[in-house]
């Protein structure tokens, strides 16, 4: 079933690949494409505070919002992987069990998330409140921190490149996780 992003199916199989809109990807102008990320971070805290401040919780137009912009946080997220690892690469996002979640970078583009995903993380990430401030907030802040050290100096040594990939892939790891949760769990209402 597609509800999003994502097709998922009773198995928790998912699918999606996209083309990533050209203002997401990661271009010459580093700077620039950095105040793009802090800017997407920024409105999607602004906009989900705003939301949960009336009745405490998302509906209709107000979780479809918060997904677009998950979602253009993930293309930012992919643009910066896919310039650092190069197209045609596949990188495994999560180990489950011989049915893993791997990112496929197609172009520089366009790019596939396939695989299983797990029940438990899924179930683990129905609070977005608690997900945004325990995982989304931290890892981005050392993402930022990581690329802003090597904003610095003007170039990315093996050290600083090691901690940006590990840094971006478990946080597109976790954009994938909310975005297959918010999903599902609008499949199940």
């Amino acid at each position: 079933q597609r509800s999003g992003m994502f097709e998922i199916d009773k198995d928790l199989n998912i699918f999606s690949r996209k083309s990533i809109p050209s203002k997401f990807i990661f271009k010459e102008h580093f700077r620039e494409w950095m105040e793009t990320l802090v800017e997407n971070f920024q409105s999607l805290t602004e906009t989900y505070v705003k939301y949960i401040s009336d009745d405490g919780r998302l509906i209709g137009i107000e979780k479809n919002s918060i997904k677009v912009r998950l979602e253009s946080l993930l293309f930012l997220i992919v643009s910066l992987l896919q310039s650092i690892e190069g197209e045609n690469k596949i990188h495994t996002l999560e180990e489950n069990r011989g049915q893993d979640l791997h990112l496929m970078f197609l172009t520089v583009s366009s790019y596939e998330i396939k695989g299983a995903a797990s029940s438990v993380k899924i179930s683990q990430r129905k609070n977005l409140s608690e997900w945004m401030k325990n995982q989304l907030s931290p890892k981005m802040k050392i993402l930022i921190q990581a690329l802003g050290a090597s904003l610095l100096d003007g170039n990315i040594s093996d050290k600083e490149k090691k901690t940006v990939l590990d840094e971006a892939y478990s946080l597109l790891t976790e954009l994938v996780y909310i975005n297959i949760a918010i999903e599902y769990s609008a499949m199940h209402q």
